[in-house]
């Protein structure tokens, strides 16, 4: 049994870095370096949250069907180990975060010319998505995620964008410690509240391209990469 848990999070951790391959390609890419350490840091945090997940609910299963109980104690000594170490890695990741926002706090606001990039990022994401084998209700949440990071990084550009990634990676913090983890409803509620932060993650980048108007060929780049990550956290991690 706990053979098959190994191999089974072993596929997840590969298939979740590989959706994960291409956007770090591009974020080593970005002259604003800081964000690559944070993408880093947050993915490690997401991936830890899914193999804890995956023994969490391994456990569960066993309870139901009345199978390995002595090797409960075990298996949620192992769930519990991933979730508290996702936790810590998420509190790493928020520090980096105040700190890059403090530095954008500082620069004077600039708003693009033009909003076309964010419009096509927008388009581009949602043609990788739709692929997904998900139901319509799941695409429609992760459209109104989608939606709300393109209103806020219009009305307030990559200074709000930040705010708001800093205040879901409160969120899934408070989630992960909560009775049921998040661990509810068809795509969890946890993984909802990461997408949401992958994808300020992604209108920051955006934005700073769009303002500084060079470095926006990766748009398109970026929006297929983040839609084949946040397809394989939603696939292959519990």
């Amino acid at each position: 049994m706990q053979k098959d848990i190994f191999s089974r999070e072993l596929r997840a951790s590969q298939d979740f870095a590989l959706g994960n391959h291409s956007m770090l390609d591009i974020l080593y890419s970005s002259e604003d370096s800081t964000i690559l350490n944070i993408y880093s840091q947050f993915s490690d945090a997401v991936e830890h949250y899914g193999y804890a997940e995956m023994h969490f609910r391994q456990s569960e299963r066993n309870l139901v069907a009345k199978r390995f109980i002595n090797s409960q104690k075990e298996i949620a000594t192992i769930a519990n180990r991933f979730n508290s170490k996702g936790g810590a890695i998420l509190t790493n990741a928020t520090a980096s975060l105040k700190t890059l926002i403090a530095q954008v706090q500082k620069e004077p606001a600039v708003k693009p010319k033009n909003l076309i990039q964010l419009d096509n990022f927008v388009n581009d994401f949602l043609d990788i998505v739709t692929l997904g084998e998900m139901k319509p209700a799941d695409v429609e949440k992760i459209n109104t995620v989608l939606q709300t990071c393109v209103e806020i990084a219009k009305k307030g550009g990559d200074k709000e964008v930040l705010n708001y990634a800093q205040m879901k990676f409160a969120e899934l913090i408070e989630v992960r410690r909560s009775t049921n983890r998040g661990a509810v409803d068809n795509i969890p509620v946890w993984k909802m509240v990461a997408i949401a932060a992958f994808l300020a993650i992604a209108f920051f980048l955006v934005w700073r391209c769009l303002a500084k108007g060079k470095g926006c060929d990766v748009v398109e780049r970026l929006a297929k990469g983040m839609g084949k990550t946040i397809l394989t956290l939603i696939i292959s991690l519990c």
